[in-house]
């Protein structure tokens, strides 16, 4: 099965051009030919006031996702620190000049269901475009090389990134295993993915082993509290989300996309939200480091991102508060009909007012 089905097929119109990659829908802004990115530079924006980032190279101009969710209002807050976020994917480049940063030792490689782990930037890791573009829209920081700052950010670009790879997301036992490493040994808050097994939109033969996983982690992850799953829904709204029997799980939060306008992307119908998913600005391999995709592949991690930031805010939050504060904090579908809700579910994820509603319960920040 396809493990890039979460994404949009590629624009075809851009086939040919330098370094283009038919998995991906990419468009390539090229960094300065002058900066040497294979050196990690310093970190800018180390205080909130600081944040959003400015960037020499446009990058951050050109993600309007943040804009769209009202992050810079979350991020006068917060922008995730203390919290670990696990992306469950193919592969992810550990050495990325925008992700390295985040990246916390032992990341998990699950092969033939057997565990291996790597140091951060060990170039032994499994690389994946879909990954590496998952991992961008939580923990990308933009740097400073000389006198040029450049790059974009995730929506929680201080919080811990824990890759865990599969190599077949219809390997039911290494799914499992890497979902309950992650909200186990691995310590996640929030565990994002963005594989699929589903044709059609069902998930053929769910086991018992992944059903179980799933419910151990939302049931014992964070020491009781719960650990929240966000889990990309079909690109394709002729599917339904009760079809797929991982999205439509209890445990697990199904995201479908929305694009600059707020309508909602090619998804599921019955998401239980959307985030910005059309043409966003995120990580991208090699040479140009960041590019525009498409797919709910890239909106689940978002909303993950949310999630850490609520987190930062409260640690002590249970999994059923934390989901009950983004659904009740969404943008709602305009206008609110029982076709857009179908669409959209809550609604477009919002930071600013996400965050704004942790603080209610009292500000305790991760150990």
């Amino acid at each position: 099965m396809d493990p890039y089905a979460r994404m949009s097929p590629p624009d075809r119109t851009s086939e040919g051009a330098p370094g283009y990659n038919p998995r991906m829908n990419f468009s390539r802004p090229r960094p300065p030919r002058d900066v040497d990115l294979s050196r990690r530079g310093s970190l800018r924006g180390d205080t909130l006031a600081e944040y959003p980032p400015e960037t020499d190279d446009g990058i951050y101009a050109s993600q309007w996702q943040w804009e769209a969710v009202d992050a810079p209002r979350a991020w006068a807050v917060t922008r995730g620190a203390g919290v670990t976020v696990a992306v469950i994917d193919n592969g992810m480049n550990l050495q990325h000049p925008y992700l390295q940063h985040a990246v916390r030792h032992g990341a998990a490689h699950f092969v033939d269901g057997k565990l291996r782990t790597w140091a951060a930037g060990d170039s032994g890791y499994r690389p994946s475009d879909h990954g590496t573009a998952c991992a961008g829209m939580i923990s990308a920081r933009p740097i400073t090389l000389g006198a040029k700052h450049l790059g974009g950010t995730g929506i929680a670009p201080d919080a811990v990134l824990l890759p865990v790879t599969v190599d077949d997301v219809l390997d039911d036992a290494a799914l499992a295993a890497a979902i309950v490493w992650a909200a186990t040994v691995g310590g996640a808050d929030v565990i994002s993915c963005s594989l699929t097994g589903a044709v059609d939109g069902h998930w053929k033969g769910l086991s018992t082993g992944v059903s179980d996983a799933l419910a151990t982690a939302a049931r014992y992850g964070r020491g009781g509290r719960g650990t929240l799953i966000f889990w990309a829904a079909a690109n394709n709204p002729q599917c339904l989300v009760a079809w797929d029997e991982v999205c439509s799980h209890p445990a697990v939060i199904a995201v479908g996309a929305s694009d600059a306008t707020g309508v909602a992307g090619p998804s599921a119908q019955g998401v239980a939200l959307v985030a910005p998913g059309v043409r966003v600005v995120t990580t991208a391999p090699s040479v140009a480091w960041f590019a525009p995709v498409s797919g709910t592949s890239v909106a689940a991690p978002l909303a993950a991102g949310v999630a850490a930031l609520v987190l930062a805010c409260n640690n002590n939050l249970d999994a059923t508060t934390v989901r009950q504060c983004l659904q009740e904090t969404c943008d709602p579908p305009v206008p609110v009909t029982s076709q857009t809700q179908a669409e959209q579910g809550a609604g477009r994820v919002n930071a600013g007012q996400a965050v704004a509603y942790a603080q209610r319960f009292g500000r305790v920040r991760p150990a």
